[in-house]
C-alpha cells in the first residue's frame, strides 16, 4: 500500500478506504473480544465446565473438543487462534488419560481438536476473518438482510452434514479407540483453583452474548455488525476489562492490517479497471454457467482449489469473490450463495503448507504424538463432505428462495 501511495497509482482516498470501512470496525472489535476471551481465562473455564459436564467416554472427550470449538468459533475469528487456544486443552487430556503416542485414541482426540477449531468456520458470518472481509464486497443492505440468523440458519444443514461426516469418518478411520476416563476429580480441582470468576471474566461474558445477540438479530433492529461489535469494544474499554496494553498486544493486529490491505489492494484493482477487465475475459465461463447452479457450483470449486494452491485461504478466499462474484451476478446466481461457496471450498487442503492451523498444531508438536497418515486420511474424507454439504444444502436453499 505504501508503495502505490508512493508512485500515484491510486489517490489515498482509494489506496486507505477499507481502514475507513465497517470490516476494519468488525474486524477489530471481533478480534478484541476473542482476545478477551483468552487473557481472562473464560475459555479455559468453558473447557473444563465442558468436560465435568459431559460424560466421561473417549466419543464425548471428541465432542468435549468439538464443543469448545464451536463456542471460539462464535466469537474467535481466526482458526489460527482457535487452534492455539485448544492444543493446550488436547495435550492436557492427552496426559491426563495417559493415552498411548500414536494410538487411536491420541489421532482421534486431536483430529476433534481440529475439527473444533476449524470445522465451524462457516456456521457463521463471523467465524472466519476472510468472511467479514467478503461480507464487505456486498451492499450494505444486503449485508444486513444475510448475516446474522440468516446465514445461520442458511449454513446449518451444512453444518450438520460436516458434523455428521466427522463423526462417520472418525469411526471408519479409528477403529480401534480403547476406553479411557479423564480424573474428574482433577478437572474439579482445577476448576476450584480458578476461584469465582473475575470481573473481566463477567464483563467478557456478558460482551461476548451481547455481540451474539446483536448480530444474529440485525435483520430485525436493522443495527449494523460493525456497529453491534463497535458498541462491545467500548463496553470492555469502559470497564476496564479490556486495558490498553491489552488492545495493543493481544489483538491479532497482523491479521487484521493483512486482511484491509488486501480489500485496499481490491479496491484499486477496481479503480484501475483491473477487474472490470478480469470480469471481461472471464465471459467463456459465464458462458458456460447458463444460470445453473450446479455449473456454477463446479465452476467455484475449480477456481478456489486452483488459487488455494497457491495462496492462503484469506488472500485465496478474496480473489475468488473477485473473480466470482460478477459472474454470479451476470448469471443470476444469489451472491450470498457464493460468498457462502466460497467459504466452504477454501477449507479444502490437500497439503500442509495450504493449512497454517495445522501447521501450528505440527510446530507445537503433534506429529510426534499422533498418527499423521490416519489424520490425513480423515481429511480426505472430510474434504469430500465440504462438497456433500454444499449440494446436500441446495433443498434447503431452493426453499429459502436463495436457488
Amino acid at each position: 500500500m505504501v508503495f502505490m501511495l508512493f508512485v500515484g497509482l491510486a489517490p489515498p482516498a482509494v489506496v486507505l478506504s477499507s481502514f475507513a470501512s465497517s470490516s476494519m470496525m468488525t474486524l477489530l472489535g471481533v478480534f478484541a473480544l476473542a482476545a478477551m476471551m483468552t487473557s481472562s481465562g473464560l475459555s479455559n473455564r468453558i473447557f473444563l465446565w465442558l468436560l465435568l459436564k459431559l460424560p466421561n467416554r473417549p466419543l464425548w472427550h471428541q465432542v468435549s473438543l468439538i464443543l469448545y470449538g464451536l463456542v471460539l468459533s462464535t466469537g474467535t475469528p481466526s482458526a489460527n487462534n482457535r487452534i492455539a487456544l485448544m492444543m493446550p486443552a488436547f495435550d492436557d487430556m492427552r496426559l491426563g488419560l495417559r493415552l498411548a503416542p500414536r494410538s487411536a485414541n491420541v489421532t482421534a482426540l486431536f483430529t476433534a481438536t481440529f475439527a473444533g477449531a476449524f470445522l465451524f468456520s462457516s456456521s457463521l458470518a463471523t467465524s472466519k476473518s476472510a468472511t467479514i472481509s467478503v461480507f464487505g464486497f456486498l451492499p450494505t443492505h444486503l449485508q444486513d438482510d444475510f448475516g446474522g440468523l440468516f446465514w445461520l440458519s442458511a449454513a446449518a444443514f451444512s453444518t450438520l452434514v460436516l458434523l455428521g461426516c466427522h463423526f462417520l469418518a472418525s469411526r471408519w478411520v479409528f477403529r480401534d479407540v480403547e476406553v479411557a476416563e479423564v480424573s474428574r476429580a482433577m478437572l474439579a480441582d482445577r476448576l476450584k483453583l480458578l476461584g469465582a470468576p473475575s470481573m473481566a471474566e463477567k464483563v467478557t461474558a456478558s460482551g461476548f452474548v451481547l455481540f451474539l445477540l446483536g448480530a444474529m438479530t440485525t435483520s430485525v433492529h436493522h443495527v449494523s455488525p460493525a456497529a453491534v461489535v463497535g458498541a462491545v469494544l467500548i463496553y470492555l474499554l469502559v470497564t476496564g476489562a479490556m486495558t490498553k496494553n491489552d488492545l495493543q498486544k493481544n489483538v491479532d493486529w497482523p491479521m487484521i492490517v493483512f486482511l484491509i490491505s488486501t480489500d485496499c489492494l481490491i479496491k484499486v484493482m477496481d479503480y484501475l479497471g483491473l477487474t472490470a477487465e478480469l470480469a471481461q475475459s472471464l465471459r467463456g465461463m459465464s458462458a458456460f454457467i447458463h444460470g445453473d447452479t450446479y455449473r456454477f457450483i463446479g465452476l467455484a470449486l475449480f477456481v478456489v482449489l486452483l488459487l488455494r494452491l497457491f495462496f492462503p485461504i484469506p488472500a485465496g478466499m478474496l480473489l475468488s469473490a473477485v473473480i466470482l462474484l460478477p459472474i454470479a451476478q451476470s448469471q443470476g446466481i444469489h451472491l450470498w450463495l457464493c460468498i457462502f461457496v466460497i467459504t466452504v471450498f477454501s477449507d479444502i487442503w490437500f497439503f500442509r503448507y495450504q493449512i497454517t492451523p495445522y501447521m501450528i498444531a505440527v510446530n507445537a508438536g503433534v506429529t510426534s504424538v499422533m498418527d499423521e497418515r490416519a489424520f490425513l486420511r480423515h481429511n480426505l474424507l472430510m474434504n469430500g463432505a465440504r462438497l456433500l454439504a454444499v449440494l446436500g444444502s441446495l433443498p434447503l436453499w431452493s426453499w429459502m428462495g436463495l436457488v
